[in-house]
């Protein structure tokens, strides 16, 4: 049986932010906010600026693709990063086979964070497919 990773629901301490910039479909920033431990408006603005993303959507998969080519200050391992499917893993999986780090994982149209082997999302789902990961390195 899958393994039901840990979950914690992080997106009302965004609340008020994502309400002042009138934000949607901003995983992308909250789960970067959440990975680097940044604040939720230099995250958005790191984002708009580096990954050309436009307020309320998501950056490019090509974009998110060349995260490390993308943010050259930071230090960033791309752990896992694949279109074919056969290599997919489930989140699940995914947090049992990485417990300890933290991690910026997307999924078909989403992103989230993934720290010492607990999910931060906004939903608890599992069996999603992880499409691409970075384990990030914030102490360098």
């Amino acid at each position: 049986m899958e393994s039901k990773a840990p979950w914690v629901y992080n997106w009302p301490k965004y609340a008020d932010e994502r309400k002042r910039f009138k934000e949607t479909n901003d995983c992308t920033v909250i789960s970067f906010s959440e990975v680097w431990g940044a604040p939720y408006e230099a995250a958005r603005t790191h984002l708009s600026k580096q990954f050309k993303r436009p307020p309320r959507s998501g950056p490019s998969w090509k974009n998110c693709d060349n995260a490390i080519a993308l943010c050259p200050k930071t230090k960033m391992d791309k752990l896992w990063g694949t279109k074919d499917k056969e290599y997919y893993i489930t989140l699940g999986a995914f947090c049992k086979r990485y417990p300890t780090g933290r991690y910026w994982v997307f999924t078909a149209g989403h992103a989230l964070a993934v720290i010492d082997g607990v999910v931060y999302d906004h939903s608890h789902k599992p069996r999603r497919k992880v499409k691409l990961a970075y384990r990030v390195h914030v102490d360098v």
